[in-house]
């Protein structure tokens, strides 16, 4: 009886279910002819006067000589090259390892892929410890080094 039920309201959801998006194709439409406004940045060409009666002196810089200087194309490091695919790979081999290594195997799956879990986060939990405990320690190392009795 009670699969009967279910199945009659299944069909009505999957019938009715078209019917919710009538009359809200306006609802999530932006207003028309929005413009975000200048794109650019103009400085004030006021400048703020010094009324203090203090005497500033500022040392003038030599001007280098503009045929002498010659200006380098700008490179990235090269520890931030081909950071996408590199991210893609980590990522794919991080969620391989975390969530579908043991996929096909059912619940013995399911307890690996969670042991797999927590052993990634007490990796994670034991190397940020061993950070701070070395800056613990060389701060304290520094500080007995200053110290004079």
């Amino acid at each position: 009886m009670y699969k009967k039920i279910i199945a009659l309201f299944a069909a009505l959801m999957l019938a009715l279910a078209p019917l919710g998006f009538i009359g809200l194709d306006h609802a999530a439409d932006a207003k028309r002819g929005y413009s975000s406004g200048s794109k650019s940045f103009k400085p004030s060409t006021t400048t703020p006067s010094n009324n203090n009666n203090i005497n500033n002196v500022t040392p003038q810089r030599q001007q280098p000589n503009s045929a002498a200087t010659t200006k380098t194309p700008a490179t990235a490091p090269a520890a931030n090259k081909g950071g996408f695919m590199k991210g893609m790979l980590y990522g794919g081999l991080a969620g391989l390892l975390l969530g579908g290594l043991f996929a096909n195997m059912g619940g013995l799956g399911a307890i690996l892929g969670l042991l797999v879990n927590i052993a990634a986060i007490a990796f994670l939990i034991m190397l940020v410890m061993k950070v701070v405990n070395y800056f613990k320690t060389q701060k304290r190392e520094k500080d007995m080094r200053t110290w004079k009795p």
